[in-house]
């Protein structure tokens, strides 16, 4: 199983198997946490509300695309990142960056050959690393377990009804291929919300479903300590086959999540 490495600066690391959420998605997660009683129906309570009183967020987004010939990224037990740069595109040589842990980023590559730049307004981005985020979530059918990818979804300045379109159709897969958000495999990215939201407001930065930074604006009563990023640009690599699952044959009654 792939395992995603998030970084920020020199020291503050984590890891996650399942995705990272900006924008609407991260805002439905952490915002209906006040509706737990409802089980898996808060999200889509919370959803409908977040689409009547939808918010743009600008930012930017930086990835390298499963079909380019520069090599991956990769990073360190300390953090560092390390990444190979071609000389051009007839030599097919690279180098390795020489950068301290405290200065290496993928803002180094900006520019590079085979990195693509998305910079705008953005009602939400999600890099998902498995195709099931949830037993009624698929946000992203191409995915595989050890493809050595993670698939960004990406929705732009949308109007209601594309968004509401698009969340409906994660629950099977169906919202790829509908024209209401972009979809890139990429082997690394780095993004970078800006400060200013809507109305003064900002979204969460959201790891496998935990609060891993917030806006400046936002007052949600979630202590500060327990927050480990902040709103701020963040690199995302991805470390193939990192991590082994093990699990025994499925008990009386379950159903396994099968493909069309």
């Amino acid at each position: 199983l792939d395992v995603m490495t998030v970084k920020q600066g020199p020291h503050v690391v984590q890891h996650g198997l399942v995705s990272l959420q900006w924008g609407i998605v991260a805002d439905v997660d952490i915002q209906s946490e006040h509706l737990r009683w409802l089980g898996g129906a808060r999200f889509t309570v919370q959803a409908l509300l977040n689409i009547l009183r939808l918010k743009r967020y600008p930012g930017r987004l930086m990835w390298l695309p499963e079909t380019s010939t520069c090599k991956p990224p990769k990073v360190d037990l300390n953090g560092s990142i390390h990444v190979e740069i071609s000389d051009g595109p007839a030599s097919g040589t690279g180098h390795l960056l020489d950068k301290s842990a405290a200065s290496q980023t993928l803002c180094d590559v900006e520019g590079k050959e085979g990195w693509q730049v998305m910079d705008g307004v953005f009602v939400g981005v999600w890099g998902v690393n498995i195709r099931w985020a949830a037993e009624d979530m698929k946000p992203a059918p191409k995915a595989e377990l050890d493809d050595g990818c993670i698939d960004l979804v990406v929705m732009r300045d949308s109007p209601r009804w594309k968004v509401l379109q698009m969340l409906l159709g994660v629950e099977d897969g169906s919202h790829i291929g509908k024209n209401v958000c972009e979809y890139h495999k990429a082997r690394a990215f780095r993004l970078e919300p800006y400060p200013e939201g809507d109305c003064g407001k900002n979204s969460y930065l959201v790891i496998d479903g935990e609060l891993i930074a917030r806006g400046p604006n936002i007052e949600d009563g979630i202590p500060c300590k327990r927050i480990p990023f902040e709103y701020a640009p963040v690199d995302v690599t991805i470390n193939q086959g990192r991590a082994r699952v093990f699990c025994s044959d499925l008990v009386p009654g379950a159903v396994a999540l099968q493909d069309d």
